[in-house]
């Protein structure tokens, strides 16, 4: 078993590190990255701080 598990690290690896690359310079993590942080500014307007 530990003979499959490192055969299929090794096949993962490079494909995740490639990704991991292009995501870090991606528009649209920084797309995506925006709308989240729109997402969280409207959720916060919502809320009444209590008292």
């Amino acid at each position: 078993m530990a003979r499959v598990g490192r055969r299929l690290r090794a096949a993962v690896n490079p494909v995740s590190t490639g990704f991991a690359e292009w995501w870090c310079t991606s528009a649209l993590r920084r797309a995506v990255l925006r709308r989240q942080e729109r997402r969280h500014r409207i959720s916060r307007r919502g809320r009444r701080s209590p008292g």
